[in-house]
């Protein structure tokens, strides 16, 4: 077990960075950047995982977060 919003925020990461990764976008080797960022700012959220419609909030966050302006890779 562990913070399931964090868990929310790397679900949303990995799926960013596996996108940017296939699309030539990113290196492989800085898929770990987005899955920490993804995990920290899901953690922060203070986001309710007790509801579909608070998963779908994190999820959205974090995606928004991770725009390629804001990632910094």
């Amino acid at each position: 077990s562990g913070d399931p919003a964090a868990m929310v925020g790397l679900s949303a990461a990995d799926e960013v960075a596996v996108e940017r990764f296939l699309a030539g976008a990113i290196r492989f080797s800085d898929i770990h950047v987005y899955l920490r960022r993804g995990a920290e700012l899901g953690a922060r959220s203070g986001g309710d995982t007790g509801s579909v419609e608070g998963i779908l909030a994190i999820d959205a966050a974090v995606r928004h977060a991770l725009a390629p302006a804001t990632v910094g890779v």
